[in-house]
């Protein structure tokens, strides 16, 4: 189909991988590439010049890619029902962005609409009860600098001015 779409003019040149049989008589994946260069008085194509890539190496660990991807997916739908289920929220902190980064289990412990998944610090900072922010802005900058895990428990002021108690733990 593609080479007859490049014969008729459609395609700028013919590309496609596809298994072929090596003269020693295993099968190899090829990167075939080819364009007209010559066409008869009446349009038709009369020479083409193109390349066959071996590309079995790539092919194969483009499967592999594909089945660490799928692994890693379930691992991850995994990791969300054992967070949904003990109602615990992921973040990361990106420092240099001053950014966090939420998963849907932290948007809902702040009582927040779950597509609320980056947020600033100072956003953060203003939840996180007054009475509890100066120690975690202290446990906070040990942990950066790495003088100490960061591992604490904290109050936050929800959206309709209730109180939560969290206990959050990271590592940098």
């Amino acid at each position: 189909e593609l080479l007859e779409r490049h014969f008729a003019g459609e395609l700028a040149y013919y590309e496609c991988e596809s298994r072929m049989k090596h003269r020693r008589g295993h099968w190899v994946w090829v990167l075939d590439r080819g364009r007209v260069v010559t066409r008869t008085p009446g349009g038709k194509p009369e020479w083409m010049l193109g390349t066959h890539l071996e590309i079995t190496s790539l092919k194969e660990q483009e499967r592999e890619l594909r089945r660490t991807i799928a692994e890693l997916e379930a691992a991850h739908r995994r990791i969300e029902v054992a967070n949904d289920s003990g109602g615990i929220g992921v973040w990361e902190f990106d420092l240099a962005a001053e950014t966090l980064l939420w998963d849907t289990q932290m948007c809902r412990l702040y009582g927040l609409a779950a597509h609320t998944t980056t947020v600033t610090a100072d956003f953060w900072e203003q939840r996180v009860d007054p009475r509890d922010r100066n120690r975690l802005a202290r446990e906070t900058e040990l942990a950066i600098t790495g003088a100490a895990p960061f591992d604490t428990e904290f109050r936050i002021i929800l959206p309709d001015g209730g109180l939560r108690y969290l206990r959050s733990a990271a590592r940098l």
